[in-house]
């Protein structure tokens, strides 16, 4: 995205991004981790539309790790024709659409908020090597989420597509009047251990 932005391709300057399409669902909680939705944030920082598609395998799992298969071809027509969606109806400022496309035919589309996963990692050690050398792993069994209507979790466990608007603020508004009903400028101060 930067290379591109910054002139790698001389006389070049992108009027809208797709990032994908990721090999794998990248729904609820697990945004925070997508390359994929985050190289759509570079074009939301740089002002420039963006869209982060991804697909379901084709065993349908809800875990990216069990599915192996994909079936590309329903995603890539509803992402092409929502970028030109897009290019004639610009989203609002700071705004990336992530797409999450079922494994099998869709049923229809829908516009979500993301959902909650529920997370059952264990760390567990692989392997161990010469002295302070060890690999472990973190993933437990599938991850569950709770089904809860108008997430993106819930329309592509149900087979639709799944259309999520994301902001780059992060900000909680209800913590800012929380945290600054506090009178953190204390904790400057040498000794401030026992500061409330």
């Amino acid at each position: 995205m930067r290379f591109a932005t910054l002139g790698l391709v001389e006389g070049f300057y992108p009027e809208l991004i797709v990032s994908g399409i990721n090999h794998g669902a990248n729904l609820g909680d697990d945004v925070t981790y997508s390359g994929t939705v985050a190289a759509a944030l570079e074009g939301v920082l740089l002002g420039i539309p963006a869209i982060a598609a991804s697909q379901q395998s084709t065993s349908r799992e809800m875990d990216f790790r069990w599915g192996r298969h994909f079936n590309f071809d329903a995603g890539a027509e509803f992402v092409a024709r929502l970028a030109r969606h897009v290019g004639h109806t610009p989203l609002p400022e700071g705004t990336l659409i992530n797409v999450n496309v079922p494994g099998d035919s869709p049923t229809g589309v829908e516009i979500t908020r993301l959902g909650k996963r529920i997370y059952r990692d264990e760390l567990k050690l692989q392997e161990q090597g010469e002295p302070g050398r060890r690999r472990f792993s973190i993933y437990g069994e599938d991850h569950g989420f709770k089904d809860e209507a108008g997430t993106d979790l819930a329309a592509l466990a149900a087979g639709r597509i799944a259309v999520t608007p994301l902001h780059f603020d992060l900000t909680y508004e209800p913590g800012i009047e929380a945290l600054g009903a506090r009178d953190l400028s204390q904790l400057l101060e040498a000794g401030a251990t026992g500061a409330k």
